[in-house]
């Protein structure tokens, strides 16, 4: 293949990266901001936190600003914060036991539907 053939496919396939990764950020972004609150337990402002396996709730904020700043593309490599790792898969330290709340599979799933419907 021309050089300058092969720089327009890498041109496009590093376009077609950023425009998936944008994509996942917002399907991510979304699931955060529209998370269901069936937990027991109540956040630092009264209202029920998620339930395990439900994606976790926005509380403080913290978490959907990381996922909203997150965005890298370098070349055909696209990165987005999805979740933090106690939250995806729980954890038991010293007795202290939180259940997953996922998220990042939930949104990587969503984002597989919606490219192989076409969207």
């Amino acid at each position: 293949m021309n050089p300058k053939a092969l720089d327009r496919v890498r041109r496009a396939l590093g376009e077609r990266v950023a425009q998936r990764t944008t994509q996942l950020k917002d399907i991510t972004v979304e699931m955060h901001a529209t998370a269901p609150r069936g937990g027991l337990n109540l956040n630092a402002f009264g209202q029920p936190r998620s339930a395990p396996d439900e994606p976790p709730a926005v509380e403080f904020g913290d978490l959907l600003n990381t996922i909203d700043n997150s965005v890298k593309v370098e070349g055909l490599v696209g990165s987005v914060v999805v979740n933090r790792p106690w939250l995806e898969y729980g954890f038991d330290v010293d007795g202290r036991r939180l259940r997953p709340r996922p998220m990042g599979r939930l949104a990587i799933a969503e984002l597989k539907r919606e490219v192989e419907s076409g969207s």
